[in-house]
């Protein structure tokens, strides 16, 4: 979050719509925003300046290249973008519990080849519309890799791609 960036929750009245008029509420008043396209999915993983995701590792830990993810073992990210749930809950509703309410197919992707995906769906604790995703990492990795890519799909679309630290 910054001066320069807005962050909002896609009411699911979208549904169905082509565009969407975006409408700017501040202290000094409304500000007339863009039109957006509206789209099924638009996912995007939430990731640092060099494209790694903010993830963690299998047991808990920040996933970084001081502390990669072990070949097999899983990892969790958290993205945006993930288009209708099959909740039925509010706009702004706090998950309770672990909900798997994504009405697209989720894949991760190391090329064009899909890993294990464990979970996709809320994040506990977080607005709905924030998706948790636990997938596998592939074994093993080749020597002196460090860093792997790869890419959220939900849907037909994908994410922009990121990067997980993997132990060499």
């Amino acid at each position: 979050m910054g001066p320069n960036q807005v962050n909002c929750i896609v009411p699911i009245e979208t549904q169905g719509q082509d565009t969407v008029a975006v409408q700017i509420i501040t202290p000094q008043g409304t500000v007339a925003g863009p039109d957006l396209l509206v789209a099924d999915s638009q996912p995007e993983v939430f990731k640092d300046s060099q494209r790694f995701a903010l993830a963690l590792n299998q047991d808990q830990t920040v996933n970084t290249a001081l502390n990669p993810a072990a070949p097999g073992s899983i990892v969790s990210i958290w993205a945006t973008g993930g288009g209708l749930d099959n909740s039925g809950a509010p706009d702004g509703t706090i998950v309770k519990g672990p909900y798997q309410n994504l009405t697209l197919p989720v894949s991760v992707l190391l090329r064009d080849a899909s890993l294990e995906v464990l979970y996709a769906g809320d994040a506990p604790g977080d607005v709905i519309g924030l998706m948790q995703i636990n997938f596998r990492l592939p074994a093993p990795f080749s020597l002196g890799v460090t860093a792997i890519g790869l890419e959220l799909q939900i849907g037909a679309n994908t994410d922009h791609g990121f990067q997980i630290h993997v132990h060499p």
